[in-house]
């Protein structure tokens, strides 16, 4: 019964990761690296969700099941990937802007030169607030993958040989 909440959870949280990632491109204009791979992640992430509502249903024949499931742990196998390289992104983008931040708070010639470049430093700061917000999701997104995969290993349809 573990597999449908995952498949819910992996939507929600794929969804999720697409609204932020789409969001914070358009009004800060920052992208890092690995952070794309979270857009395909999310894109799998759904594929998965529903690949593991269909394998939940009672009245799937076995070919179907079989053919599902080898769709499903290939998404979930990418999907683990990719979000392993999402969270990489997210947690070096927010490594970045918190340095960039501690230098603004102890350092004079930052704030001279955001202010010379035009950065302003509240929707700065807003910006490493929800990195490291959308970091833990992130996590919490990582282990749904993980625990999918582990749920789909474990949940396969058993393949018999017949002569």
């Amino acid at each position: 019964m573990l597999r449908p909440w995952l498949g819910v959870a992996s939507c929600v949280f794929c969804i999720f990761a697409i609204i932020f990632e789409v969001l914070v491109f358009v009004f800060y204009f920052t992208f890092l690296g690995l952070e794309f791979f979270g857009l395909i992640a999310a894109i799998f992430g759904i594929m998965h969700g529903f690949c593991g509502m269909m394998t939940s249903k009672a009245d799937c024949s076995f070919q179907t099941r079989q053919t599902i499931f080898l769709v499903d742990f290939t998404v979930s196998v990418l999907f683990a990937f990719m979000s392993f390289g999402m969270l990489c992104g997210t947690a070096a983008a927010f490594s970045i802007y918190l340095f960039v931040a501690a230098m603004v708070g102890t350092t004079p010639y930052v704030l001279e030169l955001m202010a010379l470049f035009g950065i302003p430093v509240v929707p700065f700061l807003t910006l490493i607030a929800l990195k490291g917000f959308a970091t833990v999701v992130y996590i919490i997104l990582f282990s749904v993958a993980v625990a999918a995969a582990v749920s789909n290993r474990r949940n396969r349809p058993h393949f018999i040989a017949v002569a």
